[in-house]
């Protein structure tokens, strides 16, 4: 259940660790591992094969990529309201959950 803190997912920790250490290599195995400890606080859903139904159907009705419709279906499992992403369109309301891009465009001078 989301609360103050917020909510993760389970496939959002996997794909941080493959973005910073195997796709852009900034971080080593054991840095990663600890950024994903320091937030090991938060609520972490589990992807099971409901979250992946559910993740199917986001993905057909809103024509978002399956990753993100997993996303998506994390989010409103754990009552979330508000979603922080840069990969969905900002403000848009996703299924009662709104998303919010937390790292706006900088204006073009």
């Amino acid at each position: 259940m989301a609360d103050a803190n917020g909510v993760a997912s389970a496939q959002v920790l996997g794909e941080f660790f493959h973005a910073t250490v195997i796709r852009k290599g900034v971080l080593g195995a054991d840095e990663a591992e600890l950024a994903i400890s320091a937030i090991a606080h938060l609520h972490v859903v589990d992807v099971d094969v409901p979250l992946v139904h559910a993740a199917i159907i986001y993905h057909r009705r809103y024509q978002l990529r399956y990753w993100d419709g997993l996303i998506l279906a994390a989010a409103k499992r754990s009552a979330c309201v508000e979603l922080l992403s840069g990969d969905f369109n900002d403000g848009q309301d996703y299924d009662g959950v709104r998303v919010r891009n937390p790292f706006p465009k900088a204006p073009i001078p």
